[in-house]
């Protein structure tokens, strides 16, 4: 028996206040999740410079006076700090709609704008702080200042060129083309007569931050397991609108049929 458009207006409005429900736990769940990122984020990025200057550039960081070595590791944290402050930017509640005499509801497809746009943001951020690092890191003399420090970021920002170092987490080699110079690392030999010079740098891969925390990770497996409700939550709404739409279409067939 076909159901009654007042049943699947019921339906439908049950779905909306699961739709508001899973709007708020997306927002709180990833509120958690950003503070925890930030704690994360900053500790690791910490580790993989201080393995930059010690391990991959001990010659060019004690080549620096003492109070530039200082100088260095304050704007170090300057940087850390100010990506932590970015991450908790870009949390705004999801998108809200409210119809005239209505009570406010959440749109899924908002919903789902809204998490990529966050999800996009959180990597553009990250990239970015890593930029700003090797930025400073050349500046100062520890990365090779002998290359555009563009030519640098794009390398960070294109990473299918870039290889990860073997169990240190946030941290890639690059081939990078520099004309006549030979650079000595101790872990990296360098390409005798060759332009190509092998560079390590920082980048930020919220994979790696993700699976060195634990508390991290906890949080992303609860937004993992929201999706998995949200998908479900989707598909069912789409669902009642279709059938939403054939009891309209057949409300409509019979109030202008008539037989001769």
């Amino acid at each position: 028996m076909a159901r009654t458009v007042e049943q699947i207006e019921w339906d439908m409005a049950v779905l909306q206040e699961a739709t508001d429900a899973i709007a708020s736990e997306f927002h709180n769940t990833y509120n958690q999740y950003l503070a925890a990122l930030e704690q994360a984020m900053r500790q690791q990025l910490i580790q993989a410079i201080y393995y930059l200057c010690t391990q991959a550039y001990p010659e060019a960081f004690l080549s620096l006076p003492v109070d530039a070595r200082q100088k260095l590791q304050q704007n170090l944290l300057q940087l850390a700090r100010k990506a932590q402050t970015q991450l908790l930017l870009h949390l705004e509640p999801p998108p809200i709609e409210t119809a005239a005499n209505s009570v406010p509801t959440t749109n899924l497809e908002d919903i789902a704008k809204w998490q990529e746009q966050l999800e996009s943001a959180i990597s553009e951020t990250l990239i970015s702080v890593s930029c700003d690092i090797n930025s400073l890191l050349q500046e100062t003399g520890i990365l090779p200042n002998k290359f555009p420090p563009a030519v640098l970021e794009a390398a960070v920002k294109t990473e299918p060129s870039a290889q990860p170092v073997g169990g240190r987490p946030n941290i890639i080699k690059l081939a990078i083309s520099i004309a006549n110079d030979d650079i000595e690392m101790p872990e990296f030999p360098t390409i005798q007569n060759s332009n190509v010079t092998p560079i390590v740098a920082i980048h930020l891969r919220l994979s790696e931050i993700e699976f060195g925390d634990s508390t991290v990770m906890a949080f992303r497996n609860q937004i993992r397991n929201l999706n998995a409700q949200f998908t479900t939550l989707r598909r069912e709404f789409q669902k009642k609108q279709r059938e939403r739409t054939v009891a309209d279409a057949q409300a409509a067939w019979r109030a202008c049929w008539f037989e001769e």
